[in-house]
């Protein structure tokens, strides 16, 4: 097995309901998720902070999905999570899965 088969085979690790993953309402679609919660201090670009500072901060969350499963957002696009609308804030892709940055807020 080359070294994306490994990569491949720890993320359906990794991504699976029984380990780390939960099912999710991604978009109207249920999706397998990890979800990790952030504290406000983690965002790490200024862009990133002052769009959150525009409004009223009220959470922010960092999922992450399958490649497969879910089409890359771009910052500044709005997701619905569960019943919560969020922002994306940052998003990366990696060994087929994406890192999704959300924060909810309200001006």
């Amino acid at each position: 097995m080359n070294f994306k088969g490994y990569v491949a085979k720890d993320l359906d690790i990794f991504i699976n309901p029984d380990e780390f993953a939960e099912w999710h309402e991604l978009d109207g679609k249920p999706t397998l998720v990890v979800v990790e919660e952030n504290s406000f201090d983690e965002f790490s670009s200024t862009m990133e902070l002052e769009n959150i500072m525009q409004g009223i901060f009220r959470g922010a969350i960092t999922i992450f999905v399958k490649s497969s499963d879910f089409n890359k957002p771009d910052v500044g696009d709005r997701i619905r999570f569960d019943d919560n609308y969020y922002f994306v804030v940052g998003v990366s892709e990696e060994a087929g899965a994406l890192k999704i940055d959300l924060a909810s807020y309200e001006s």
